[in-house]
């Protein structure tokens, strides 16, 4: 038996622990019919963990709404906070970074309920004929072009990142009591 230190804690190496087919049937004392713990604990980590797209109006573009994918990471949101300026002298620039959140997070776009397509494929913020329609060079533009107003842009960025899960409440339990 090894012991792994972590801290003040001992973690032993058990050599009566199993690695391998989860699927085995359920020890004695279970209904034979249920899957293990072990079985329904790989099933339940084989499910891909993503959230659901959502779909924002542009307030003042009547019958725009854009539909944007809140699966953000941590890598994702230091790369867009570097890119708005987080490390120079004058800081972050909030309209800059709520830009990137638009631009990055958007899958599509719908007019009058339907989607905008070119060859087949959805338009974005950073489709060419899109930022060549609002005189756009830059994406970052092409988003402030489309929403008119940086207090949307800001908007809909939060929007974003709520629906991403980084405003989640987490809470503990107890597993000594039932509800």
């Amino acid at each position: 038996m090894t012991d792994f230190s972590f801290g003040d804690d001992i973690v032993e190496d058990r050599d009566d622990i199993v690695v391998g087919d989860v699927t085995e049937p359920a020890k004695a004392g279970t209904p034979s019919n249920e899957p293990s713990l072990l079985a329904q604990l790989k099933s339940a980590l084989s499910k891909d963990v993503k959230r659901e797209e959502i779909m924002i109006e542009v307030p003042e573009r009547p019958g725009l709404v854009i539909r944007f994918s809140p699966n953000i990471t941590q890598h994702m949101i230091k790369s867009w906070r570097r890119a708005s300026g987080e490390d120079k002298k004058g800081g972050m620039d909030a309209i800059r970074f709520a830009s990137h959140v638009l631009a990055n997070t958007c899958t599509g776009m719908l007019l009058n309920g339907q989607e905008i397509t070119e060859n087949g494929d959805p338009v974005t913020f950073n489709h060419e004929t899109v930022m060549k329609m609002v005189g756009a060079s830059r994406v970052f533009d092409c988003v402030r072009e489309v929403y008119g107003l940086d207090p949307h842009i800001e908007a809909a960025a939060l929007a974003i990142l709520d629906a991403s899960g980084f405003n989640d409440d987490v809470e503990r339990v107890d597993p000594t009591k039932t509800s």
